[in-house]
């Protein structure tokens, strides 16, 4: 009879203790899948929310174009530029001479013609800036200036003198000493004329003299 109270006894101890371990292994199971459940909404819920910076702008690409290069000495000389930008817009353009002078032109592209006495064999600068305020870097370029090929060595510089005579007859100069040469020689001519005469007359006198 004490033998069945104890194994009663014994079996009600095995009982509860299956129980206990059964509801606790319940409620462990429960808890992970909570455990679980939150760090899948957490996930989620960082994955909706991650801050992403925006991209860095791009800066813009500019050309420039010299015409003609090269160019004949004493030539005029026009420079084009203009630029390209992948997310914006070019709203200025900027010119950097030889000698340092800097031209700014608020529009997408710009053109600039140097007279010859402006013009140097340096380098030219051109730069851009789009909407977002960024300048690109500078388009450099080399202008060439083709001297003029001297004349050779061995040609002689010939001078032609056109003479007007008319203009050295009124000369007063030239009219005294052509009023000198025209009596002298009317005197001459007297002269001259006289003396034959005389020797004529002389002539015929001696021969009556001796008829």
């Amino acid at each position: 009879m004490k033998a069945r109270i104890v194994f009663g006894k014994l079996s009600r101890s095995i009982v509860i203790a299956c129980l206990v371990l059964i509801i606790v292994l319940l409620t462990s199971c429960m808890s992970a899948a909570t455990i679980e459940d939150g760090i899948a909404v957490t996930e989620d819920r960082t994955s909706e929310t991650t801050y992403q910076e925006p991209a860095e702008p791009m800066a813009p690409i500019a050309y420039i174009e010299i015409c003609p290069n090269p160019a004949d000495e004493g030539e005029r000389v026009t420079f084009t530029g203009w630029g390209e930008d992948a997310d914006g817009a070019v709203v200025e353009c900027c010119w950097t001479l030889p000698d340092g002078s800097i031209f700014t032109d608020p529009d997408t592209s710009s053109k600039k013609t140097l007279d010859s006495n402006e013009v140097q064999e340096e380098l030219y600068r051109f730069a851009v800036m789009y909407d977002c305020g960024i300048w690109s870097e500078e388009a450099i370029s080399k202008l060439w200036i083709v001297s003029q090929s001297p004349e050779p060595s061995g040609a002689s510089d010939v001078t032609t003198i056109e003479t007007d005579p008319v203009s050295h007859i009124s000369d007063p100069v030239t009219m005294a000493a052509l009023a000198a040469l025209i009596v002298g020689t009317l005197l001459m001519n007297a002269l001259m004329t006289y003396q034959m005469r005389r020797e004529d007359s002389g002539g015929r006198k001696w021969r009556e003299g001796k008829n």
